[in-house]
């Protein structure tokens, strides 16, 4: 369940604060409270509280007092291991799972802890009104104490839509999904100790995964609304590994889901559990990713870039995230994955799709179920769109009018004729989508924790990909390229044909030296709908997600690099593309867009009438005409476009009959000057026709 902390910053700072009250007060509404000195200064108590903890260990009333301070200072990293401790000591404790919902709530995820709410109710029935009315009177007492009813009205609702009657309670109804009559005496119940979490969604599937504790047969139940999950995916294979497609959706609809087995559903089934099929290239859907840069400190670094967004971003939903590598330090062990991904973003994950590249820390492992490649589900096959790669190390993908692609620099073969760069180029040529981004590890620009220009720096990866890969981004005119592994922020002009040292860059590689920000120069623009070469790449380099590092942070194809924590929002709305750097105070430290004009080209380069590419001669110096076939009569117009988009030069703009009409261009703009040499567009428009040549004027 991800419930959401509706009343943005300030609410959350209320529910920060207020945490630790959340469990103080269960622990006096269990008549705890001759366990501490009530006046005693939190520090002072939670020294004593240690000494007593190193004689008696086991002791749970000890445990969970220490759990209640600890949430109150902020450490709550401290109190989910006493609640854990605590758990173990004794599972029925009633005090464990409104401790957890106490963190929870201090994490700005609240939905995780009533998951751990229900859990707890699935395993004693009999407590369930009990645990209600317990968590209930809590609510009650942080609205007396100042918190926003706004805040905990998704938790009220959650808790107080339980069935706790006599009738119910030994039944399993009520269970988010629905429930069975299966006594609950049969055996234990299995917990979900992972996810659920969405990953490959394309338009018509989609797949869901999660972890138990215990070995079960597989179910997803779903609909449309979250009160008629009627429609199931299933494996009757015994597993704590669970990994489902979901099959036959429709494109760009939610669907609501809970994961569990054959005999009742274990988690989800409510409004916070749901994934979104993806958009058809023609629907007016504007998508959104949150973009994650070496994220895997499983600290309180990642945890307040995560907050920040979290808060920034309150109330526009994301429809995926997008991990650049080293996504779980030090080594990417199960465990590490489970703390830094897992435990990080619960409420993200079951409600968006997860698409992740592997970085350097993301080893692997031998045997099963323990590593990247294990751990992810991955379009190798092209189901999710794109040309199948056959491997889940590089893959493409669609998501509405936008292509994505991911590339391996970890551990792949990044050699010109190998097998990663022969699929790119088979992927790119057969692309029809808008926008084209891709996205590695290891970036080709970089002057910050790691240097670029040096070969020798993470082993070459960095130079062969920006001397193998980038002439292949560049001659099929992919819009934006993302990456991590240096641990700052750095974000280039929109450039094209750098493939060498930073010493090599020169200013005629910038197409626009602006700074791409909106409400500064204006956004970058780029020519006609579709992939057009040579127009220009932007480079992010983004692993501060949870590492900083120093470096010198002067690479010529930068526009800003910060040393400075943060995510990413990629938002592509038509013909628009926009990204903004948020750092952990929710401040907007980097934006800038992009626009493309015109109509959607199909696939690789503009398409070309017959006869002459562009006029005649072409390339030229000084004067060329370009040949057009009018269809039919009628008002018709000429205009030159340089490589940015921007109207130069109009050529012509009259009624014309039918059939060929020459124009002829002698290189200057609409103001008489001449124009530098590079490449330029010759656009005809008439009611029924838009023709596009592709001109490249020599020095």
């Amino acid at each position: 369940m991800s419930l959401t902390l509706r009343s943005g910053r300030r609410g959350f700072s209320r529910a920060l604060r207020f945490a630790g009250a959340f469990l103080q007060i269960c622990l006096v509404l269990a008549s705890l409270g001759g366990v501490a000195h009530a006046h005693a200064p939190r520090g002072e108590e939670l020294a004593r509280l240690d000494a007593l903890l190193r004689e008696h260990p086991q002791d749970v009333d000890l445990r969970l007092r220490r759990a209640g301070l600890r949430i109150e200072v902020g450490f709550l990293d401290g109190a989910t291991s006493d609640l854990l401790w605590a758990g173990m000591g004794d599972p029925g404790r009633i005090e464990v799972p409104v401790g957890r919902l106490a963190v929870a709530l201090g994490y700005g995820d609240p939905g995780r802890g009533v998951e751990a709410l229900e859990s707890y109710r699935a395993a004693h029935p009999e407590r369930a009104g009990e645990l209600q009315r317990r968590v209930l009177a809590v609510l009650d007492e942080l609205e007396l104490g100042g918190i926003s009813s706004a805040l905990t009205g998704d938790l009220r609702r959650a808790v107080g839509s339980w069935k706790c009657d006599a009738a119910s309670e030994g039944s399993g109804a009520g269970l988010p999904g629905g429930g069975t009559d299966r006594a609950r005496s049969a055996g234990p119940a299995a917990l979900v100790i992972r996810g659920p979490y969405v990953m490959s969604t394309a338009t018509s599937s989609t797949v869901v995964r999660w972890r138990t504790d215990l070995p079960t047969d597989s179910w997803v139940r779903y609909g449309v609304t979250p009160g008629d999950l009627s429609l199931t995916a299933s494996d009757p294979t015994e597993s704590t590994e669970h990994e489902i497609t979901v099959m036959g959706l429709v494109a760009n609809t939610r669907y609501y889901f809970s994961v569990g087995t054959s005999v009742e559903p274990l988690s989800g089934g409510d409004q916070f559990t749901y994934f979104q099929s993806a958009p058809v290239a023609q629907s007016a859907h504007t998508t959104r990713a949150w973009i994650l840069g070496d994220s895997g400190g499983a600290d309180y670094k990642a945890r307040a870039v995560r907050n920040a967004f979290l808060q920034w971003n309150a109330n526009a939903p994301i429809d995926f995230m997008l991990l650049l590598g080293d996504n779980a330090y030090d080594a990417g062990t199960d465990a590490q994955y489970q703390a830094a991904l897992f435990d990080m973003y619960p409420s993200t994950l079951r409600s968006t799709t997860l698409w992740t590249t592997r970085g350097n820390h993301d080893v692997l492992y031998s045997g099963s179920g323990n590593d990247y490649y294990d751990l992810f589900t991955l379009p190798r096959q092209g189901q999710c769109g794109g040309q199948p790669s056959f491997s889940e190390a590089y893959y493409a993908y669609d998501w509405g009018n936008a292509h994505f692609v991911c590339l391996d620099s970890e551990g792949s073969s990044r050699a010109p004729g190998g097998s990663m760069a022969t699929w790119l180029q088979q992927d790119l040529a057969q692309n029809e989508r808008d926008w084209t981004i891709c996205y590695w590890h290891h970036p080709p620009y970089t002057h910050g924790s790691h240097d670029s220009d040096d070969p020798t720096d993470s082993g070459g990866r960095m130079t062969e990909m920006r001397a193998n890969i980038l002439p292949i981004l560049d001659s099929f005119g992919v819009d934006l390229v993302l990456c991590g592994h240096s641990h700052s922020y750095e974000r280039s002009f929109l450039i094209d044909g750098h493939y060498g040292v930073s010493s090599t860059f020169e200013p005629s590689m910038i197409i626009d030296g602006g700074n791409g920000n909106p409400a500064v120069d204006g956004p970058y623009e780029k020519g006609p709908l579709g992939m057009n070469p040579h127009l220009g790449i932007v480079y992010g380099t983004m692993g501060s997600s949870s590492r900083l590092g120093d470096g010198t942070f002067d690479h010529p194809v930068m526009v800003t690099s910060q040393r400075r924590l943060g995510s990413e929002l990629l938002e592509i709305d038509g013909d628009q593309l926009q990204m903004w750097f948020v750092d952990t105070l929710g401040v907007v430290r980097d934006r800038f867009a992009m626009v493309k004009h015109g109509a959607s080209q199909a696939g690789g380069a503009p398409t070309e009438p017959a006869g002459p590419a562009g006029g005649e001669p072409n390339p030229f110096r000084q004067t060329t005409a370009l040949r057009f076939e009018l269809p039919s009569g009628g008002v018709a117009r000429v205009r030159l476009l340089d490589s940015g988009g921007r109207v130069i030069r109009s050529l012509a703009a009259e009624v014309r009959a039918a059939g060929e009409w020459i124009v002829a261009w002698d290189g200057r703009d609409d103001a008489g000057r001449t124009t530098p040499p590079g490449v330029y567009f010759a656009v005809l428009e008439t009611p029924e026709l838009r023709d596009t040549r592709k001109l490249v004027r020599t020095r």
